[in-house]
């Protein structure tokens, strides 16, 4: 038998939809400009990358590609990992041997991009323990006009339930269920809203693993205060459903004049590929095959969300 043949394997690559908080069909959006200064400014350098640091985090992104026919750029962001827990390598009798480490060296993650920059959409490969949407939003902003904010949000699969979590949006009762391992670790998943860290931490900061939660609003009596869940709730919901949805079991809300229960599950869009690997990494050029035909696959939905004039 082949050696090269018996270690391919194929993986699974899990793949998120994005779209820029600033971009419109009337208006240019603040990422496509950051994306072309930095592309740019990446294919200057020897290495065709640019690094930063974030808190503690040192970060890299790495441009592999602009397809000029297909309007897109393809590369990937990296993160350092620093915490306690660090992997170890395994075998099939379940050795495990150190990977060796001095002040020099550290573990990497690594997360794929595709961005289309003229319909500002955004695809990346969903990895928990490295780069978010979040780091890829500060080395672009960190590197362009400091005056333009850019941030990314999620592509949900029915933007009339994203809606329900949004600013403005009136939730008057909401029922979760969370389910973890044993081995939950909440710093992995970079999580920013005081809610969703609440709900976190009462599930597994005493060693639990399970959480059912009642919440439910009433309206206020007086006009300057808006009565029901607030927004806190509310984004906090939807930073779980977006960054954590493998421990979601249950989220369904109702609204003040509607009080059938909507269930707020599975509904941010996410496509799964099978991408080849060789000796457990995939070369780069599968993983653009596997985003593109992620976009593919949902294209019709995308249009939506497509800001380019020439739809």
């Amino acid at each position: 038998m082949n050696n090269n043949a018996s270690l391919k394997k194929f993986k699974k690559l899990r793949i998120g939809f994005f779209t820029s908080s600033t971009g419109t069909k009337t208006k240019t959006s603040n990422a496509q400009g950051a994306f072309e200064n930095l592309y740019n400014r990446c294919a200057s350098l020897i290495n065709n990358a640019h690094t930063a640091e974030l808190h503690d985090k040192k970060l890299k992104i790495v441009f592999h590609e602009k397809d000029v026919d297909a309007k897109f750029y393809f590369g990937y962001v990296s993160c350092s990992r620093d915490g306690f827990h660090l992997p170890y390598i395994g075998d099939e009798n379940w050795n495990e041997h150190n990977i060796p480490l001095d002040d020099k060296k550290y573990i990497v993650e690594r997360t794929y991009f595709l961005y289309y920059y003229e319909s500002d959409i955004l695809l990346l490969s969903l990895n928990h323990l490295g780069p978010k949407e979040r780091d890829l939003s500060y080395l672009l902003f960190s590197t362009y006009d400091l005056s333009k904010p850019i941030s990314f949000e999620a592509i949900w699969k029915k933007e009339s339930i994203k809606q329900l979590l949004e600013t403005g949006s009136t939730l008057r009762s909401c029922e979760v269920t969370m389910a973890a391992p044993r081995n939950f670790n909440a710093t992995n998943y970079d999580l920013t809203n005081s809610f969703s860290k609440n709900l976190v931490e009462m599930m597994v900061g005493m060693g639990g693993t399970h959480l059912k939660l009642n919440l439910r609003g009433r309206a206020s009596g007086r006009k300057s205060i808006k009565g029901y869940l607030s927004d806190e709730v509310k984004e906090g919901l939807k930073e779980l459903l977006e960054k954590v949805p493998a421990i979601m079991r249950k989220a369904e809300v109702t609204q003040p004049k509607d009080t059938k229960s909507k269930s707020l599950l599975d509904q941010v869009l996410i496509s799964a590929k099978s991408v080849s690997t060789i000796d457990g990494y995939s070369n780069p050029t599968e993983v653009r095959l596997a985003l593109v035909s992620a976009k593919i696959d949902h294209l019709d939905y995308l249009k939506e969300y497509d800001i380019s004039k020439n739809q």
